[in-house]
């Protein structure tokens, strides 16, 4: 929220505050609530489960959103249900094979995993109605100023979660427990909570909600899976990692596909006509439109009529003529 504080000043100068309805600035910490909600319980599930299984079910958004989408009665097309289905299971394969090595305690290292793929599960949930809210408003409200607002607002939620968890929690700079620890100076603080504001936050959860204006939330959740892909080189660039198996390669290609399969699709159906200027409200003796009603504009066209006398013979015209008298009487 500090990083994109200037541009958010800077545009309210400018256009003053969002013209939203009550009912949007309450959609508003709905939106920030379901944001913190997605992301706590991800640190939440590492703690009971493994890291492959908390990936697999935290990133099930996709298959979130086609069930309500079927659920409520809207439509779905077939290529956005088969490349969300291809990229989770693309998804599955990568987490299987990471997580396929052998425990460090050669027992049962996560006793609480079942609950922890639920939790996990949860923030699938959360991202779903986070996407769907954040799609609603992001037309009626600047970017930054609506990830301020998100930010900003999930910051308490999360910092009340803190505190009925009995998280410790102190107001200072203490890189532990301190609620300003992120600016201590030593390398695994401050350059690294730049380093994930800049990549993370301004790269990542803003170009999420920037491409909202143009693509449905299946599409950016689909895209979304795409991450541990990205993930696996960039661990490998900085020398965290290494160069995945051949199943994680095969899992990364069929994540793609599926990916671009979404992608396709929801380039095609945002494909809209605007008929903005075809259309006119239909105006009572108050200039209110009751109902809603609209009324088509017709475009007046002109017709040339042909020549009674070039290019016709006599006989044609007083055809004609006699037929016109005919209908008259």
């Amino acid at each position: 929220a500090l990083l994109i504080s200037p541009m958010v000043l800077f545009n309210l100068h400018r256009d003053g505050l969002p013209k939203l309805s009550k009912k949007e600035w309450l959609m508003l910490p709905a939106a920030a609530f379901c944001y913190a909600q997605m992301t706590t319980v991800f640190v939440v599930a590492l703690s009971m489960t493994s890291l492959a299984n908390t990936f697999v079910f935290s990133n099930m958004t996709s298959l979130v959103i086609i069930v309500s989408k079927s659920l409520m009665g809207l439509p779905v097309l077939m290529l956005e249900a088969s490349g969300s289905m291809i990229g989770i299971a693309g998804g599955i394969i990568c987490s299987r094979d990471s997580s396929s090595g052998p425990s460090d305690d050669g027992g049962n290292e996560h006793p609480q995993a079942m609950l922890g793929n639920l939790i996990a599960l949860s923030a699938s949930f959360g991202t779903a109605l986070y996407l769907s809210i954040a799609r609603d408003l992001r037309s009626k409200c600047d970017l930054y100023v609506f990830m301020f607002g998100i930010f900003f607002i999930a910051s308490f939620f999360v910092l009340a979660y803190m505190v009925i968890a009995n998280e410790p929690v102190t107001f200072d700079r203490d890189p532990y427990s301190g609620l300003f620890g992120w600016m201590d100076p030593t390398p695994n603080r401050l350059p690294l909570e730049l380093f994930m504001a800049v990549v993370i936050n301004v790269v990542g959860t803003l170009g999420y909600i920037a491409v909202l204006k143009y693509f449905d939330p299946i599409v950016v959740s689909t895209i979304m899976l795409m991450e541990p892909v990205v993930g696996v080189f960039i661990g490998v660039w900085v020398g965290v990692d290494t160069m995945p198996g051949v199943v994680t390669w095969v899992g990364d290609a069929i994540v793609t596909i599926g990916s671009g399969m979404v992608v396709y699709a929801g380039a095609k159906k945002t494909e809209l006509i605007d008929a903005t200027k075809a259309v006119r409200p239909r105006l009572d003796g108050n200039n209110n439109a009751p109902g809603g009603t609209v009324e088509m504009l017709h475009t007046p066209v002109t017709m040339k009529r042909p020549s009674h006398t070039k290019g016709k013979d006599p006989q044609a015209r007083s055809h004609r003529k006699e037929r016109s008298s005919t209908f008259s009487h």
